[in-house]
């Protein structure tokens, strides 16, 4: 599996384990932390596609920072829209991105 795939995957796991653990807490945790999830894993595994379908170094930077920008926005729409429980949502988006530390395998 690639770099980006082993991303994606870690933090499918990460997400469900958050979940998981939050909605045995308090269901509205529990839905916090899915919220979190998706708007993490969604457009990381969007990005890990285009990473997978194209070398050029202009376009894989752009999709990083639309990447961020989609992120940030499915973030704040759950903010806004939504009454999130804080130590759901942030807990589960802070440690979904700790995947992005995850070593690569050596060749």
């Amino acid at each position: 599996m690639s770099h980006p795939g082993r991303i994606v995957a870690l933090q499918a796991v990460i997400g469900l384990v958050c979940i998981g653990a939050f909605s045995a807490f308090h269901l509205d945790q529990g839905r916090s932390a899915l919220l979190a999830a998706l708007s993490t894993l969604l457009p990381t595994a969007y990005y890990a596609w285009v990473l997978g379908r194209t070398l050029n170094a202009a376009r894989l930077l752009v999709h990083g920072v639309l990447r961020s920008v989609l992120t940030m926005t499915a973030l704040a729409l759950c903010i806004v829209l939504t009454a999130i429980e804080p130590l759901g949502f942030f807990s589960t988006f802070a440690l979904m991105q700790l995947s992005f530390l995850a070593p690569r395998k050596a060749k």
